[in-house]
């Protein structure tokens, strides 16, 4: 089967004015964001903070946390800020490490992240988008990710998802598009790299990356392959999932860091998401957080997402 995507040159978009503008996009966002880099901290920004300036100062995330609730009971009032795996934690701690800790360095890490993050969905929508649109389509990529209201914010605040697990995201899902075609010996060092990522992944999240997967299938079947990938998908969690479980064991082990808390936190906070399955609780649910949070991202990009997908639905069949 011909390859649906386009094979990009490695150094022909240089040459393209899309790229020339590209920093210029860039110094706005900069410019949009400087000015909310010392704003004050709310909520468990703080314990992002408490926890990075532990890194920094003794290498393990234990700080004062304040009494919280975490497992389903109330803790010590010092516990270790593994509620995820700490990858963003680290990388926070070492912002601090080299800038000092302050709001403005704290803010500042997610900030360079999502950058760095916008080059990466640059360099996704040019494999994906087909010439001659292919370079203005990215540098336009770009733009609305920039623009939008929600990765501002989450750029700013100090948490996982718009920071380490986006870049990842973003990074691993360009990885297997520019990988995914590969044959023979060549597979299997794909397969490895792309299991490292995903490792690298489960570091900053447990939940997010396998989901991953399931776009892996689905990608795979939409293209008539639905064994390769289901090989891809499994090859990818499996190693990837023992890569990341025998990393992290061995990080306890040396840090003296409890290995189940990632794990419970995760459980506990999947068992409050469900729920009691009842309609009533589920439909408040939708209106409290789903609605919100839906016209935040944006009610015409949903209404873009639903279209598209109506779209794949009527060409599958």
């Amino acid at each position: 089967m011909a390859r649906i995507l386009p094979r990009v040159s490695a150094l022909g978009f240089l040459r393209h004015p899309a790229c020339w503008l590209l920093p210029a996009v860039l110094a706005a966002y900069f410019w949009v964001t400087a000015a909310q880099l010392d704003a004050p901290f709310a909520w468990d920004e703080v314990n992002f903070f408490w926890n990075a300036e532990a890194i920094a100062r003794h290498g393990v995330p234990y700080a004062n946390a304040g009494f919280l609730s975490d497992r389903g009971t109330i803790g010590k009032q010092y516990q270790y800020g593994l509620w995820h795996p700490p990858l963003y934690l680290y990388t926070l701690g070492l912002g601090f490490k080299l800038f000092g800790p302050s709001e403005t360095t704290a803010r500042g890490v997610g900030v360079v992240i999502m950058a760095l993050t916008a080059l990466g969905v640059y360099a996704l929508a040019r494999q994906t988008i087909p010439t001659p649109a292919r370079d203005w389509g990215a540098l336009l990529a770009v733009v609305i990710f920039l623009a939008s209201p929600l990765v501002i914010q989450s750029a700013l605040v100090l948490d996982i998802d718009g920071t380490v697990l986006t870049l990842l995201v973003v990074l691993w899902s360009l990885a297997y598009l520019r990988l995914e075609d590969t044959h023979g010996r060549r597979l299997v060092v794909a397969l490895a790299l792309l299991s490292g990522l995903f490792a690298v992944a489960l570091w900053a999240k447990l939940t997010t990356p396998f989901f991953l997967l399931g776009v892996v299938l689905v990608y795979q079947t939409l293209r008539g392959q639905p064994l390769r990938g289901l090989a891809h998908a499994s090859a990818v969690g499996v190693f990837g999932g023992l890569l990341f479980w025998g990393t992290w064991d061995l990080a306890c082990r040396q840090l003296g860091m409890p290995f189940e808390m990632p794990f419970q936190v995760t459980w506990l906070e999947l068992h409050d998401a469900v729920g009691s399955g009842h309609s009533a609780e589920l439909a408040e649910r939708v209106e409290s957080q789903a609605l919100p949070i839906l016209a935040w991202v944006s009610p015409y990009l949903v209404a873009v997402y639903v279209g598209a997908g109506v779209a794949r639905l009527a060409a599958l069949a």
